[in-house]
């Protein structure tokens, strides 16, 4: 579960680290690639016969911690969802010039709050969560 949100952040640091714009597609569709193969193995060495949250991993702030974990529903949804993500990077091979970087970084950002949004256990981390998958995807819709 841990590789599941650390590599999200490893792509986007790729992403605006690149010095070259030529490989921002390319180093996209790898983390999403990646990404969605971490997903599939999650969903296939998910326990389904326990109704209890599996893949526990507890996040420390400074007074409190955020708990995530997965469920037989939670995996589905974070399996189709990085599905779709690498589905819309395939797709918006070459027909992005303008601002390709913010694009694919917004899109890396979108995967990690909905993986985010689908593994966290308590709701005030899922209002959080939900209330920043909104940023980067008006900034799709409006650009």
């Amino acid at each position: 579960m841990k590789e599941l949100l650390i590599t999200p952040f490893i792509g986007i640091i790729l992403l605006i680290l690149l010095p070259s714009k030529r490989y921002l597609y390319l180093v996209s569709l790898i983390t999403s690639v990646i990404i969605f193969l971490q997903s599939i193995k999650l969903y296939f060495i998910l326990d389904t016969t326990i109704s209890s949250f599996q893949h526990l991993v507890v996040i420390p702030f400074s007074n409190t911690s955020m708990l995530l974990g997965l469920d037989a529903i939670s995996i589905i949804f974070i399996v189709l969802s990085t599905f779709l993500i690498m589905v819309c990077i395939l797709i918006s091979y070459g027909s992005n010039k303008i601002q390709e970087l913010e694009y694919y970084v917004s899109l890396q950002f979108i995967n990690l709050f909905l993986i985010l949004i689908f593994s966290v256990l308590d709701i005030l981390g899922f209002y959080i969560f939900y209330e920043a998958v909104l940023i980067p995807v008006f900034y799709l819709i409006g650009v």
